[in-house]
């Protein structure tokens, strides 16, 4: 909760900062990516709010995980929606941050399919975005919601840990395995493909992002013949932001999901120290604007022009 807080405080005020420079102190040549910039930053600082407005906590065992908050009120059906919201913002930040590289890769290696991103075809990547977002989340609703199974499973960890009883949270999350008292579990089908169908969504985005910043990075690598030594100055902060801002989002978003989702498969849990992953994803806004601020505005500023990179008209900086 405290990270929480500190996450949106930040993101608040570097989401100000970076707003003004995008709105104030771009170039014109900057093009559409300053739309796509703009709606990212909007995006997280939205994901922001929605995470300290939920307060979640993560948990784990070796059978399930979960995602909960505290909640004391007389409609358990509709009190996971709360937690779902952040689960919407999550997901919608991933695909958002795979357009961001999408974009990069046509403005750098393939000028001509810039044109999927003029106008009012930005605002189609972000709402299917968001309707992708909603989608999955209400896959989370129907088939990973409370049940008997995990409600017993979990009810003397929580009590043991936290001291609260089961009925005093909400939560979300798929039971794995279902033991009965002789310890012989049982796999629901049903939870197993929702899991994974909602895993490879969020790391089909990682995919994603992955190869077309490979794609962009390869090119940007290759581009330093014959140019001169200012230009190859800022070819290198090129190739600098692009492994920065993969890194960030595998490091702070990426691995702890990853780490939340996969374990009870395979019989681990970290217990409460899956709240980790709750820490990593509320300080991962701050430091992506952080590294934005720091070194794509000192381009933007710049006002550099890709047409001196010979890899394209469109992106500049």
């Amino acid at each position: 909760m405290t990270s929480e807080k500190l996450g949106l405080c930040l993101a608040s005020a570097l989401n100000c900062v970076l707003l003004l420079l995008l709105f104030f102190k771009s170039n014109t040549k900057f093009g559409t990516y300053k739309y796509l910039m703009i709606s990212y930053t909007i995006i997280e600082f939205l994901y922001s709010c929605i995470g300290y407005s939920t307060s979640a906590g993560a948990h784990s065992t070796n059978t399930t995980y979960v995602v909960f908050r505290m909640y004391n009120g007389p409609n358990r059906g509709v009190a996971p929606v709360f937690i779902l919201q952040y689960c919407t913002a999550i997901f919608v930040l991933l695909l958002v941050l795979a357009i961001h590289f999408i974009y990069r890769y046509f403005a750098v290696c393939n000028t001509k399919l810039l044109y999927l991103f003029k106008g009012h075809r930005i605002a189609y990547w972000i709402l299917g975005a968001v309707e992708v977002g909603i989608f999955e989340s209400s896959l989370k609703y129907l088939f990973l919601g409370e049940n008997s199974a995990a409600t017993e499973n979990l009810r003397q960890e929580f009590m043991e840990k936290y001291g609260l009883t089961m009925e005093q949270i909400c939560y979300n999350g798929p039971i794995y395995y279902i033991c009965d008292k002789d310890n012989q579990c049982r796999r629901d089908p049903y939870i197993w493909a929702v899991s994974i169908f909602i895993q490879a969504s969020c790391f089909g985005c990682l995919l994603l992002m992955s190869i077309f910043g490979y794609l962009t990075y390869t090119r940007l690598n290759t581009s330093y013949i014959n140019l001169s030594v200012h230009t190859c100055q800022i070819q290198h902060q090129l190739l600098t932001a692009l492994l920065i801002q993969a890194g960030i989002p595998i490091i702070f978003m990426y691995i702890p999901i990853a780490v939340l989702f996969t374990s009870p498969m395979f019989g681990i849990g970290f217990g409460v120290y899956e709240n980790i992953t709750m820490v990593c994803l509320a300080i991962y806004p701050p430091l992506d604007q952080l590294a934005t601020i720091c070194i794509d505005c000192s381009k933007i500023r710049s006002g550099a022009n890709l047409n001196d990179f010979g890899v394209g008209k469109s992106l500049t900086d």
